[in-house]
């Protein structure tokens, strides 16, 4: 399709990371004549832009518009713009669950630094591409479908982007209070290794699951440590400790945080321990299963693709 030759305003909207930035670039790509415009690159509030719409216009150019754009209020600057010129304003709303989003915003943070980022972290972050988990709830729930009405020549729907996992490796994704261990005495979790008494049948097993190829990695909240009920050190003590009753070796990623509301991609159901397992072992999510005995355990693996069986039913029924 050859590209437009009178000037238009393109907005592109949608969640974030969704794969706004991407479609706008390539937008551009085809349209000599086209300047993008982001609150990514100028910073500042969101009307902001409306000058620079305005002065791109009056230079004859085409102008494409990439943001949330969630409510028509937040729309309503830029049609007026350039209606008042006579331009023509055409809108894409980029389609993707926000589950999905939060994947994509755990694999920009990993791939960008390495790992997962705290809540203080991404607070203090001036990076677009850092996400606060708050920013993708508040879309949902602020969101107003686009349409004609509101003044454009057209809406179109485009899927974002949906990354496909290349790995071929499995996993068998473990939680650790309630499913591998008890509290001797009571307690939702141990703080001292004292506490610690490994399930009946975890050990057999776990092993027979490595012997099959399964490598063993666990996932646990321990919310306990920012709530000043244990150390990071204690926590760390009592997974070794349940390591050595276990008799394996399982490499182990918590989230200390506290909620709510939840600020991290590390607690569970958030998807950011799994991700960041899958990307350092190039784990395919449908190979891998998830064991653990409550609802995050369960929502965890769903938003990852990863079967999902309660803990009880795990380690008493046949090896599958």
């Amino acid at each position: 399709m050859p590209p437009p030759t009178d000037p238009i305003v393109h907005l592109i909207m949608g969640p974030p990371a969704s794969g706004k930035t991407t479609l706008a670039k390539q937008l551009c790509e085809g349209i000599p004549t086209a300047i993008r415009l982001s609150r990514d690159d100028t910073g500042g509030a969101l009307r902001q832009l409306v000058p620079r719409v305005r002065k791109a216009l009056q230079a004859g150019h085409h102008v494409v518009l990439e943001n949330l754009f969630a409510t028509a209020a937040e729309r309503r600057p830029f049609i007026d713009e350039a209606k008042k010129r006579g331009v023509a304003v055409v809108c894409t709303l980029v389609d993707l669950d926000i589950e999905q989003c939060m994947i994509n915003a755990c694999r920009r943070i990993i791939h960008g630094y390495g790992r997962l980022l705290s809540p203080d972290e991404i607070e203090r972050s001036r990076d677009p591409s850092v996400i606060p988990p708050v920013v993708l709830f508040r879309y949902r729930k602020r969101f107003e479908p686009p349409c004609e009405g509101e003044g454009f020549e057209s809406v179109e729907h485009v899927a974002g982007y949906r990354h496909a996992f290349a790995g071929t490796g499995k996993a068998l994704f473990v939680d650790y209070d309630g499913t591998l261990r008890e509290t001797v005495g009571g307690g939702k979790y141990p703080v001292d290794p004292s506490q610690v008494r490994v399930l009946p049948e975890r050990t057999k097993v776990l092993k027979a699951y490595q012997a099959m190829g399964y490598r063993i990695l666990g996932v646990s909240n321990q919310s306990g440590i920012e709530g000043g009920k244990l150390t990071a050190a204690q926590a760390t003590a009592c997974v070794a400790e349940t390591n050595r009753q276990l008799g394996l070796s399982i490499e182990h990623l918590c989230c200390p945080h506290r909620v709510p509301p939840i600020t991290c991609y590390c607690r569970k159901p958030q998807p950011g321990m799994a991700v960041a397992f899958i990307e350092k072992y190039s784990l395919k999510p449908s190979a891998c299963i998830m064991v653990g005995d409550l609802a995050t355990d369960k929502t965890f693996a769903e938003r990852l693709g990863l079967r999902f069986v309660p803990a009880a039913e795990f380690f008493r029924t046949r090896l599958a």
